[in-house]
């Protein structure tokens, strides 16, 4: 195995935990919103796409992981990749759960949360 292995589940999974980070806050200021919607419920609706795109994020991260932690007996290559990749894959793993949790509430009250923020909405 080669770090190329790993890097595309890596790669994919940060450029989903991107998209989930920048989706509410793109959706807080009225980026994509269409006609006939509120800002607050544009906003709540974001939730649930960060919500998706973490969750997505996650299966990358623990498919990587998976790869370097395989069943049965190691290899001095396959340790040598754990050193460099690990510590990356398990930042991101903690990040993408929190965003997770962010997307949630933002999905169950993000509405209000922005009223509380931004009233006369």
């Amino acid at each position: 195995m080669t770090q190329w292995a790993i890097i595309p589940g890596l790669a994919l999974a940060i450029v989903l935990a991107v998209l989930a980070l920048i989706t509410p806050v793109t959706a807080w200021f009225g980026v994509l919103m269409p006609d006939g919607r509120s800002a607050p419920d544009w906003f709540m609706r974001s939730g649930a796409v960060t919500a998706v795109f973490a969750f997505a994020a996650q299966e990358q991260a623990a498919s990587a992981i998976e790869r370097l932690s395989p069943r049965g007996l190691g290899s001095k290559e396959i340790s040598s990749l754990r050193l460099v990749f690990m510590r990356p894959l398990n930042w991101i793993k903690r990040f993408i759960f929190w965003l997770a949790i962010a997307g949630s509430l933002i999905w169950a009250y993000g509405d209000i949360a922005m009223l509380l923020v931004r009233p006369g909405l």
